[in-house]
This record gives structure tokens, sequence and C-alpha cells, in this order.
């Protein structure tokens, strides 16, 4: 009875694998876990129980150097596929995911634990042992190298691993070609597991084929986790043009709001000062003549009122760049609706190298950020932005500092979101960021004693 798990130390290292990468994948389906795990075990006792049925195909191998055998080296390629597409299949069905997303995590997976096993594999040469791989007497061996890869795996790669299924089905042709990668690397190490246990390969040997073997599958993993970066990156790049652009969509419709209402209160400033001055000449008037005919009074109170009313958009800023002066100005207005202190010095006439579209999205995120910040804090005083921007020779020099509350994590020299889901936050430092490099410009980010301060410098072109 024994040898019906002949298989499950393999199984389990690989379903570890697997779950390395299956971090962020929605796993709360009790039942349908506890059937997975049912149906893989028995998968294993299966295959164990055709191995005792037919002991040719995957008999323990002999260690006195008898010839190897070609159908043990299909066999097991053949049972180590099935077993990758059993479990391709259970983790599609406990997650709910699409094949593709399946596929490649349960290869990298396969990867993770290929690796491992050729890092015992090789040390098992190295210590001299003619023992079958998965021999009880290797049981610690195992436990030691597994637990430190897959920790290191864990930590380089596995932790934020994800799988984008629309960027998967755009790359097909890739994904298949890293899944073949990984086949040819998989099927190299079982011939040399064959020749190593049927005596052909020497010590030296021994070690130039697992060498070899862990090198490949290191390849094959970092092709694998590659190709999904790459496609997580473009997919993030996509996020932040389509905010950008929306936001500069915005952006241009508050600016001919603010031209509108602009003009219209210019006309109704005109109206009431020649109200006012009307109002003072009657006034005049009346107490040098006080014999004629009483005027009206006229409040002149309730002019002052009107004007000082009007005068908050006053504060439209005028600092020679009409998408910067638009900026400027919603934000100040929303700042002065939502008790927040906001002071900007601004000389906009050096931004003239830069793209409409780039000032909205450099600057827009800047002060959005700094707005969210400062709306967190518990003391309504200490809800105050500084904003500077100006030319220093032929650098530009932008500077902002707000309070902040809680703790700021950084990460490349970025803060991270706060936020719940990193997937869908986070974007309006990795603009900024952007912006910053294309111009070849250099981004400082500091957070200390509750002060956040951002400082950007950019060479103006000559």
């Amino acid at each position: 009875m024994l040898q019906l798990t002949y298989f499950l130390p393999f199984l389990l290292e690989f379903v570890a694998g697997v779950l390395l990468f299956t971090r962020r994948l929605d796993r709360h389906r009790a039942d349908r876990v506890a059937i997975g795990v049912i149906i893989t075990l028995a998968a294993g006792v299966a295959t164990a129980a055709i191995r005792m049925i037919w002991p040719f195909l995957w008999t323990a191998p002999s260690t006195d150097g008898t010839s190897t055998s070609a159908m043990r080296l299909v066999a097991s390629t053949v049972l180590f596929a099935c077993y990758a597409a059993l479990l391709v299949m259970l983790l599609r069905w406990i997650c709910s995911i699409s094949w593709m997303e399946s596929l490649v995590i349960v290869a990298v997976g396969y990867c993770a634990q290929h690796i491992a096993f050729a890092c015992v594999a090789a040390l098992r040469s190295l210590l001299g042992l003619r023992l079958y791989i998965y021999d009880v007497r290797l049981v610690p061996l195992h436990l030691v190298v597994f637990t430190f890869v897959y920790w290191l795996i864990w930590l380089l790669a596995a932790r934020d691993f994800t799988v984008d299924g629309e960027k998967i089905r755009d790359t097909k042709a890739r994904v298949l070609m890293s899944l073949g990668v990984l086949a040819v690397v998989i099927v190299f190490n079982l011939a040399v597991e064959e020749l190593v246990d049927g005596g052909w390969l020497g010590f030296g040997g021994q070690i130039v084929c697992y060498l070899y073997d862990l090198v490949c599958s290191v390849l094959a993993f970092a092709l694998l986790l590659a190709l999904s970066n790459n496609d997580r990156l473009a997919n993030d790049l996509a996020v932040i043009q389509q905010i950008n652009r929306l936001k500069e969509q915005q952006y241009e419709m508050s600016r001919e709001n603010i031209e509108l209402v602009n003009t219209k209160f210019h006309d109704v400033r005109k109206d009431l000062a020649s109200l006012r001055k009307t109002a003072q000449e009657l006034q005049r008037a009346q107490e040098s003549q006080p014999g004629d005919s009483p005027v009206p009074n006229i409040p002149t109170e309730a002019l002052e009122r009107m004007e000082r009313s009007i005068r908050v958009y006053d504060s439209i800023f005028h600092t020679g760049n009409d998408a910067l002066d638009t900026l400027l100005t919603e934000k100040s207005l929303y700042c002065a609706r939502h008790g927040i202190t906001l002071t900007a010095m601004a000389d906009g006439k050096q931004l003239g190298f830069m793209d409409r579209s780039d000032v909205y999205a450099l600057f827009g995120n800047i002060l959005d950020n700094a707005i969210e910040a400062v709306t967190l804090l518990p003391d309504a005083t200490d809800r105050q932005i500084t904003f500077d921007l100006r030319a220093n020779g032929r650098m530009l020099r932008i500077s902002e500092e707000n309070y902040y509350t809680g703790e700021v994590r950084m990460a490349d020299g970025l803060p991270q979101t706060s936020k719940g889901d990193k997937r869908f936050h986070g974007f309006g430092m990795r603009s900024i960021a952007r912006q910053v490099a294309k111009y070849q410009g250099q981004l400082d980010i500091a957070a200390a004693d509750h002060v956040f301060s951002l400082n950007i410098v950019i060479p103006i072109p000559a």
C-alpha cells in the first residue's frame, strides 16, 4: 500500500509551486478546493497503481548500470504532461480564470518546482549519493532545498505575480513558445535522470548536465515572467495614457468654462463699478445741493458685497501658460471650497517646450496627489499646499510640499498607494515619473515628519 504514495512527493512539490503564483486569485471556494485536493491525490494514487500493474513504465530506477529505457522516458513525459493538464483544469475551475491564465500560472509553478528539483539533483551528485531522487533518505535535502528556493522565488517574483488575461490572449504565440521551451527543459531533465540512474554519466557529466538543466529552467522561468511583466507594464502604460487623455479633456472643458465665466464677470465688474460711480456722483450732487429732490438711497454696501463675491474669480491665474492657468485656477477654486490653502507661484512662460497634454498630466497629478493627501488631515489648519515653478538658468525647477497623515511607503523612489488593490491605484505617481523621464528630468520625492516634498528638475531645451 505504501507504493500507492509513490508519486505524491512530486505532486506536492508541483502543487506548492503553482500555489506560489495564485496569491491574487480568488480562492474563496472551499468546496471546490476540497474537491480539487481529492482529485489530485486520487490522480497520484491512480498513477502509482498503474505503475504497480505495469512496473516497466515507472519503476524505481536500478543503480547497477543497466541501460536506460526509452519507454520510461516517454511514459514519464506523458505522466508529467497529464499532471500539468490536470492542474490547469483544476486551477481554472477553482479560481474561475481563463484557460490561458491557468496555463501560464501552472507553467511558472512547474518552472519553480523544476528549478528546486534541479538543485536537489545537483546536490545529490555533489554529495556522491547514488540514491533515487525521491528516496526517503533524501527527504531532508528536499525539504531544505525546496523551502529555500520557493521562499526566494516568492520574494523575487511570486508575491506580485499577476497575469493579464486580455494581454495573454493577444500574445498566444509567445506564450506557446515559452511553454515549448519549458517542455524541452523538462524532457531534457528526464533524459538526464535516466542516464544518471542507468550509470551512463560520470560525476563530471552529471554536474554539467544538472547545471545546464538548472540554467535552462531559470531562463524558461524568466521568459515566462518577462512575458507577464511586459504585458503588465504595457497595460499600466495604456491605463496611464487613458487617464491622462480624460484629464486633458476635462481641463480643456474647464478652460472654456473659466474663460466664459471670466468674460461674464469682467462685464459684471465693469457694470458694478459704473453703478457705484454713478451712485457716488449722485450722492455728492445731493450733498452739494440739498434743496433738490432727494436721491433714492443706493445701497453701496450691497454693491461692495457683490464685488467681493465676484472677486473670488480674480484667483484666475495668469502664469503665461494657458494650460497651467486653467489647471491652477481649477485647483485653487476646489481648494477654496474645501478649506485647503493653495499657495502657488509659477512662471508658466518657461513651459513653452512642453506639450499641453504633458502640462495637464504632470501638474494635474502633482496637485491631485497633494489635495488628496491634505484632505485626509484631521486638523484643518494643516491643509496647506505650496507649489513653486521657476527657471534657474537652463533648468526648470518644480517643487511641491504638503502635510500628510499615516505612513508613506517608498519603492523604487516612488510612494506606493495605500489603497486596497494596487492594480487599480497608484497611476498618478507613475504618470509623474513617466512625464519627468520623457523630458529627461530628475524626480526626487521625500516624506519625513509628516511633510511630503516633491522636487523636479527638467532641462530647458536651448
